[in-house]
């Protein structure tokens, strides 16, 4: 059985949250709360199955970037137009996808803000803990 750990970092929103395993955890995005599509979040958590307990890695993410003096704006564009924007979490959020690759960068697609619908991707580094919002060309 998996017992809440309110201390920790428990998912804020429960319906409409998307979840993912990787490596004997738990991970979940996003999703609303009520009333309905109106508290959306943009909140990740990873919930450990060796220990029993989750972990705000939005938090972690932020302190991190803190600690690190991360610069915000941080923007690279590659030669064929494409961007990648470092430290630029998706927007609260629920109805989106998510998957994680072997090297263990989790990846948010789309999903909907309620009346809005986006076609957004997003990564997040699992082991250096930042986000990258993918913006592509026309290319590709």
């Amino acid at each position: 059985t998996i017992l809440p750990d309110k201390q920790n970092g428990s998912p804020l929103s429960g319906a409409s949250i998307s979840m993912t395993y990787w490596d004997q955890k738990i991970i979940t995005f996003g999703g609303t709360g009520y009333p309905f599509a109106e508290q959306n979040s943009n909140h990740l958590s990873l919930y450990c199955l060796r220990s029993y307990k989750w972990f705000n890695l939005t938090k972690l993410a932020k302190d991190r970037a803190i600690i690190q003096g991360r610069d915000e704006n941080e923007i690279k564009v590659k030669q064929c137009g494409c961007t990648e924007k470092r430290n630029a979490a998706p927007n609260p959020k629920y109805g989106q996808s998510i998957t994680i690759s072997p090297a263990g960068k989790l990846y948010v697609f789309a999903g909907t803000l309620g009346l809005e619908f986006e076609n957004d991707l997003h990564s997040f580094c699992l082991h250096n803990m930042f986000w990258t919002a993918h913006n592509f060309c026309s290319i590709h």
